[in-house]
């Protein structure tokens, strides 16, 4: 039986990990139901940008390594809202979509984080790691304060481990993304 250790990702933990990371990005986002076709150039971009450049904005994310010391899960978030600012994201319309939201979150937009990346390498899925990288991410999430979490997504085993730990009357499917409309928007309460 294989053991895997959950770390929250800070900059020393980015530095050791980032190249097995980079790694397990790539394969997670070049399977399906994503299929992505990057260079290894684009990649390196892809990762960098969302940890390294943004592990002082409140950048929240956990890694799950296994025996060998290998990454094999990743999930991270960040506050749509970072110091009173409005952050800008690649591939998301950050300003519109906090509008949309407004509407629906009563405990206010800077509690509330948005749930940006997660995956497990294929070999790795279904041993039940995606659930508790996940149950891990979201308790230090609350613990930081945060009572929603805002994500979008088109897999549906994200859907089932949320469904797993937060009952549909925790959580609300509310608008299609603006830019990507087969992404649905949802929100979960801590």
């Amino acid at each position: 039986m294989s053991s895997y250790k959950y770390l929250v990702l800070h900059e020393n933990i980015l530095k050791r990990y980032f190249c097995k990371l980079l790694f397990a990005y790539k394969e997670v986002f070049s399977s399906p139901p994503w299929n992505a076709q990057l260079s290894d150039e684009r990649w390196f971009d892809a990762v960098y940008e969302r940890t390294f450049t943004k592990v002082d904005e409140g950048f929240l994310g956990s890694l799950a390594i296994d025996e060998f010391d290998n990454v094999v899960g990743f999930i991270w978030g960040y506050p749509l809202k970072f110091e009173g600012k409005v952050r800008k994201m690649r591939g998301v319309d950050v300003p519109r979509v906090l509008k949309l939201l407004n509407r629906y979150v009563r405990q206010g937009i800077n509690k509330t984080i948005y749930w940006a990346e997660f995956g497990v390498v294929p070999p790795q899925q279904k041993k039940g790691i995606g659930s508790a990288l996940f149950k891990y991410w979201a308790k230090i999430a609350k613990g930081k304060g945060y009572h929603i979490v805002a994500y979008r997504t088109i897999n549906p085993v994200v859907e089932k481990i949320v469904d797993k730990f937060y009952p549909k009357t925790h959580r609300k499917h509310l608008f299609k993304d603006p830019l990507y409309p087969e992404r649905i928007w949802s929100i979960f309460y801590l």
